[in-house]
């Protein structure tokens, strides 16, 4: 054998060595952090299970409800607290860790979850946006689809 097919021998051999711990891993696994994650990969809805509902990524629920339909609170979690402290809106309990797993942005509210109305001197000093509604649940402050009851937007605490 000549030298040029050796080095043609060893190039295929070092090719396929290479992409033979690729060929084992089954279709759609792919890493979660290349360009083509593919589709086997777990979903937002499984990735926000195990974090808290403060920091859970933002997903749609139904394909009738999408989160690019739903407005933003429009104010930053400080600026909402402190409105609340000096309407003296604060001094609530954060919700439980069930129910408030399942207070999240383009979810409909959780069933059996107690809102409240809050102060008309508090709302007064919220953005306001036509077809939602400011509402508190435990410490936090909703901003709720007034048909759908879905979740538009929740500042967590901020009525702590």
């Amino acid at each position: 054998m000549t030298t040029a097919h050796r080095t043609l021998t060893v190039a295929a051999l070092l090719f396929l060595v290479s992409t033979t711990g690729q060929a084992g891993q089954p279709p759609g696994n792919g890493n979660p952090n290349s360009d083509n994650p593919g589709k086997g990969n777990a979903s937002n809805a499984q990735q926000n299970a195990n974090l808290p509902y403060d920091q859970r990524l933002n997903e749609p629920t139904n394909s009738h409800n999408t989160l690019t339909s739903l407005v933003l609170a429009g104010i930053s979690l400080a600026v909402a607290r402190e409105l609340a402290i000096s309407t003296a809106s604060v001094g609530y309990k954060p919700l439980p860790p069930g129910i408030a797993n399942n207070l999240a942005r383009g979810k409909p509210l959780p069933p059996g979850l107690a809102t409240r109305n809050l102060s008309d001197q508090f709302v007064a000093g919220l953005p306001k946006h036509n077809g939602y509604r400011w509402v508190g649940a435990g410490a936090d402050l909703v901003l709720i689809d007034i048909t759908s009851r879905v979740v538009a937007d929740v500042l967590v605490n901020a009525l702590r």
